[in-house]
């Protein structure tokens, strides 16, 4: 048990794409952060999520939460394997603001903070559990910190967002 839950932990670091996407139509001061999730996993039949709140950290700044309030949509369970890693799961587009020295804004990692495993508008047998590849049984997802700070994503090396321009 105590494996699967590394392992699965070790899946969800992998099921990440991440766009900055500069001149979003928005204000000129601003840029959008597309988040979308896409998987990247072998010996599971399901890894179901529920993610309440997206959280994205800019350099040299605190987390910045943002929940139903701001993205609509949210709470969202998906079970990350529906989406192979030629399709994506589009979470959310985030507009964030530039900073004024009009330098781009650079992002140190996402963090997404998952429901209580007992939840009561969750519909499975947890909120965010996996199954093993061959197995019927359910394990729940049990991740350090996620359902309080979220799970912590590290973002590629120059992760920015820039007016005008597009980051990968």
């Amino acid at each position: 048990m105590k494996i699967t839950v590394l392992r699965s932990l070790a899946v969800l670091v992998l099921p990440l794409f991440l766009l900055a996407c500069g001149g979003s139509g928005g204000a000129p001061d601003t840029a959008t952060i597309r988040i979308g999730l896409t998987d990247n996993a072998t010996g599971f039949d399901q890894v179901v999520l529920t993610i309440e709140k997206v959280g994205i950290v800019a350099s040299g700044t605190p987390t910045t939460y943002y929940s139903d309030a701001e993205l609509n949509g949210l709470p969202v369970t998906l079970n990350v394997l529906d989406f192979p890693a030629e399709k994506i799961f589009h979470l959310a587009d985030i507009e964030v603001p530039l900073p004024e020295n009009g330098k781009p804004l650079c992002f140190n990692q996402l963090r997404f903070v998952l429901a209580d495993i007992d939840a009561s508008y969750c519909s499975g047998p947890y909120c965010n559990f996996v199954i093993e590849e061959g197995s019927p049984v359910p394990y729940p997802l049990v991740a350090p910190s996620g359902q309080q700070s979220g799970i912590k994503l590290l973002t590629p090396n120059h992760f920015c967002a820039e007016a005008g321009e597009t980051a990968v």
